[in-house]
């Protein structure tokens, strides 16, 4: 009896270990990889041109004419209202399917919806295109965004939930569209943006959903963490900017998401102004930036020989919503060097800092990179 007490303690002990490595292990992973050290390269100026509308309107009406995107949203006064019927229509006519991993994909709704694969399930991104098509066909002015995770460290896996924003010209402000869930959230009765969710976040919000959605909050609360649109959000048209804008909350967020710095060629901001900007605003005229500003996107990192070399970043300076020409770099503290137009950064374990100046003296920006091995 005393060794078989003494055999499932020793059992039980050996289990125990072995989820304590497990848990150390897993916590280990998150600390690995890219992360930030020093971010002194904040956008928080309200110059950028941000662009809306379509060039190509035959896709648009065909569109409408082959859905019948007219009859979907009659009796609608309201943008909002339109909406509400477009999210029925995507609720009741494709499966929403959540995908494991975040998707790049440039077709339009027609392509999606003649897929006629058997048992067909979409993903947020598919149905985001789909009802944003549908919205610019009825004349509804709406664009595709990317809720996210924080993430400190660089990671692979899906991080990041795609919906839409509408603009509504009765409340004369931006309004977050899920397609896929079927919901938007407002506060004190009024609906809100997705930068304005992350502000005061998804607890202290009523959930509008055209169906009975369970456990919204639950499922995407750790989406609501930082929120990212593209500059160029026009459809069917020769695009001026591939170029994105990230939301990061103040007080909430400590640092910049990598993952999104990975994923596009992006520009942080921790001021709401440049997304609650009204899209017949942006043929102001604009004021000119005090400072320039970096930015960062994924490199060639598979043609780098040098095995030091952990990954590529491809850096650019813009200034009143241009690329700047020639700039001063320093790499690692060397000397300022002159860049026309992009420069390389190859990342090492440890620090990568990166400064930059308009006359070779002055240092405007800095950012330390870390990356840390396994």
């Amino acid at each position: 009896m005393r060794r078989r007490l003494i055999k499932i303690i020793l059992l039980l002990l050996i289990i125990t270990i072995g989820f304590m490595i497990g848990i150390y292990l897993k916590e280990k992973e998150k600390t690995v990889g890219l992360n930030l050290n020093i971010w002194d390269n904040m956008y928080n100026e309200g110059n950028l041109h941000l662009y809306y509308g379509a060039e190509d309107n035959a896709i648009l009406n065909e569109i409408k004419t082959r859905y019948k995107v007219d009859k979907i949203v009659s009796g609608a006064d309201t943008e909002l209202d339109k909406a509400v019927k477009l999210m029925k229509w995507t609720r009741s006519n494709m499966k929403f399917k959540e995908s494991s991993k975040d998707l790049e994909d440039s077709r339009g709704a027609l392509d999606i919806l003649e897929d006629n694969r058997k048992q067909r399930e979409y993903s947020e991104k598919e149905i985001s295109i789909v009802f944003n098509d549908f919205a610019h066909s009825v004349g509804i002015i709406s664009r595709i965004g990317e809720l996210g995770e924080f993430e400190k460290f660089s990671s692979s896996g899906k991080s990041q939930f795609t919906i839409c924003e509408i603009w509504s010209t009765k409340l004369n402000k931006w309004v977050m569209i899920d397609p896929s869930n079927g919901v938007y959230l407002t506060y004190n009765k009024t609906p809100l943006s997705a930068a304005e969710i992350i502000d005061k976040g998804l607890d202290s919000l009523e959930i509008i959903s055209v169906d009975d959605i369970k456990k919204y909050n639950k499922k995407m609360e750790k989406y609501y963490q930082v929120y990212t649109m593209q500059i160029d959000n026009t459809i069917y048209s020769t695009k001026s900017s591939n170029s994105y804008l990230c939301y990061l909350s103040k007080g909430k967020n400590e640092g910049i998401s990598i993952n999104v710095l990975l994923k596009h060629p992006i520009i942080f901001t921790d001021d709401k102004k440049l997304f609650e900007m009204s899209p017949k605003a942006q043929n102001n005229k604009r004021d000119k930036d005090k400072l320039p500003t970096m930015i960062f996107s994924n490199g060639n990192s598979k043609n780098v020989k040098d095995k030091d070399v952990k990954l590529q970043l491809l850096g650019g300076v813009f200034k009143d919503s241009a690329m700047v020409d020639k700039y001063y770099i320093s790499i690692n503290n060397g000397p300022f060097n002159l860049v026309n137009n992009y420069f390389n950064l190859d990342i090492k374990s440890g620090f990568n800092s990166v400064k930059l100046s308009e006359d070779g003296k002055k240092v405007l920006r800095e950012v330390i990179f870390e990356y840390k091995d396994k």
